[in-house]
């Protein structure tokens, strides 16, 4: 694997963390704006104006980031020079296949616990206050 490969897969890798990044943030704003505009309340056209704006300025930025990291990878590793200054050619990496699929599901099953850690500690927050309201209850009937 050259220097240039290994660039090359980091920075797909990145995109597709983008779009699946993406995936989460663009139905937000799609709530955030229906919510705004179907309110009922009085809608200040600045406010307005600056919501709008902030919302074409994130699908923007998402669409360069995944563009460029998933089409243009090339042109980012030229532009920071990343293949550059290495002392070795190709780098020699005898893994199994087995150990990438273990280290793989690793690194994923520890980034599905990290992402659930605070609805898990939420919830339990929201458990043990529910059991001290339904004791509290009990006691005064």
């Amino acid at each position: 694997m050259t220097p240039r490969t290994f660039f090359v897969l980091l920075i797909k890798i990145m995109g597709i963390y983008m779009v699946l990044a993406s995936l989460s943030v663009v139905p937000q704003l799609f709530s955030t704006l229906f919510t705004f505009f179907f309110s009922g309340g009085q809608n200040d056209t600045l406010i307005t104006e600056v919501i709008i704006t902030m919302i074409v300025f994130v699908f923007g930025l998402f669409y360069i980031i995944i563009r460029y990291c998933l089409f243009k990878t090339d042109w980012i590793i030229e532009k920071l020079s990343l293949d550059k200054h290495f002392t070795e050619e190709k780098f020699d990496i005898n893994i199994h296949r087995s150990t990438v699929l273990t280290i793989a599901v690793v690194v994923i099953g520890g980034l599905m616990f990290v992402d659930a850690l605070p609805s898990f500690c939420r919830q339990v927050y929201s458990y043990i206050g529910q059991q001290q309201s339904f004791r509290h209850c009990l006691v005064l009937k």
